[in-house]
């Protein structure tokens, strides 16, 4: 199938990346924190992972923050991990 269909069937998480202004990275992180686990990467930028269907409900979340956000990016499966989850079906069976 094609890559999209791929992604669809893995039903693996999206990674989601914001982006704030330097120091309001505590505001994402105590909106999102007991929804969903965050990597902080530094000052300005928390990432986190969320399954398709809770997307929308995240990023209605985000956009309920007053102020500091300035970014978001949506970051799908990649190849390899379509791979690595694929390669690892065919392993159990």
């Amino acid at each position: 199938g094609t890559l999209d269909e791929l992604r669809a069937v893995a039903d693996l998480p999206v990674q989601i990346r914001v982006s704030t202004l330097t120091g309001q990275t505590s505001i994402v992180s105590d909106a999102l924190e007991s929804k969903n686990p965050f990597r902080r990467f530094n000052d300005h930028c928390i990432e986190f992972d969320c399954h398709q269907n809770e997307k929308l409900r995240v990023l209605q979340d985000l956009s309920r923050i007053p102020s500091g956000v300035i970014d978001i990016e949506i970051l799908p499966p990649r190849l390899d991990d379509l791979y690595i989850h694929f390669a690892g079906e065919e392993n159990d069976l």
